[in-house]
């Protein structure tokens, strides 16, 4: 189980936004290309420039659009996918707001991101690896009081392991203490009924 399969079995066949699309490079491998493989439909946003124009000679549906602001006028969606993007914004709560406008009533919002609390992350943050554009971190619990202080109920919220371990010793240790090894916090949510 990795989190590109977990995402893309939620996004076969619906109509899916996919926030952040362009990553950390644009090319075939990229989420956004696969989730175009199996979804109804699919419109992507990110601030990058450069690479929404690129997507678009691709042929993606792509728009520059900020996470944080985005307004796509009546266009909603089955599912909303934000990999690995909550902990780059300065105002998740309004990315949460705008996500909520463009969300059918039954659809669900598809959050992944790293656990703070995980081996990797830490040995990357004590080498000093942390980027500038990561704001905040989370674990399940602050990502799930998150969701719950912005309307939204956690119907699945579970952690990933890191996928790609490339020493036997590092494997062996996952095997060993697995939550402490497992790097990604996998969340689908739904939109709580406002009364």
């Amino acid at each position: 189980m990795t989190e590109q399969s977990e995402i893309l079995k939620l996004c076969a066949s619906k109509d899916v936004l996919d926030v952040g699309c362009v990553g950390e490079s644009c090319d075939d491998t990229l989420l956004h290309a696969e989730i175009e493989k199996i979804a109804s439909s699919v419109v992507g946003i990110d601030i990058n420039t450069a690479g929404i124009q690129h997507l678009e000679k691709m042929g993606y549906n792509v728009l520059v659009a900020d996470a944080e602001s985005f307004d796509l006028g009546s266009v909603d969606f089955d599912v909303i996918v934000a990999s690995n993007i909550l902990d780059h914004l300065s105002n998740a709560g309004r990315f949460l707001t705008c996500c909520r406008l463009h969300l059918r009533d039954a659809g669900i919002l598809v959050i992944t991101m790293q656990n703070i609390q995980s081996a990797f992350v830490i040995k990357e943050g004590m080498g000093g690896r942390c980027s500038k554009v990561h704001k905040f971190g989370e674990t399940p619990q602050l990502l799930r009081n998150l969701l719950e202080a912005n309307g939204w109920k956690v119907g699945r919220l579970e952690l990933l392991p890191y996928d790609n371990i490339p020493t036997r010793r590092g494997r062996l240790v996952t095997k060993m203490i697995p939550k402490f090894m497992q790097s990604t916090i996998f969340c689908v949510a739904n939109k709580e009924e406002r009364g």
